[in-house]
Parts: C-alpha cells; structure tokens; sequence
C-alpha cells in the first residue's frame, strides 16, 4: 500500500467538506447555527450546524457531514416560540 492512497481518503473528506459549505452559502443568508438535538445534561446535545433562508423555509445543515440535504426544515409561518425561562443574572 503506498503512502498516497492513505492520505487520500482524508484529503478528499476535507475537499468534499469545504466545497459542501462553499455550495451551501453560495447564494447568500447563510449564517452559522447550534441547534440543541436532544435535551441531556447541562452542555449536552447541541450540534454545529449551518442555517439558511430559502423562501419561507429555514434549512439547518450539520457541520460534520457530506450530505447534501437539510436534516431539519422550519417552516416560517408555522413555528412557535416555546416558554423561555428568564436569564440568569
């Protein structure tokens, strides 16, 4: 096995993701986002992702991933805000 057919599954892993984020922001209104996926202890369950604004739809993308499609879509009109406790301080 030759050094470069090693090093080449992690080149292209790091081309494909750059060019995924350089796909995603293309046409602007692209920022980035957390989103908490499972509520577990104190600091526990986010995930970094990508957001963007399409029509009326919020598309969130995972950071850490080569797929193409948002894992999750938030429909404008329909999303509520959820009871927020007070800050602390």
């Amino acid at each position: 096995m030759s050094s470069g057919s090693v090093c080449l599954p992690p080149y292209c892993s790091s081309f494909l993701s750059r060019f995924r984020r350089r796909w995603l922001t293309r046409d602007g209104g692209t920022f980035d986002c957390s989103l908490q996926l499972a509520e577990k202890e104190h600091g526990r369950g986010w995930a970094l992702g990508l957001a963007r604004y399409v029509g009326d739809d919020l598309q969130w993308f995972r950071v850490f991933s080569l797929a193409w499609w948002p894992k999750l879509v938030v429909n404008r009109p329909s999303a509520r805000r959820h009871h927020h406790p007070p800050p602390d301080g």
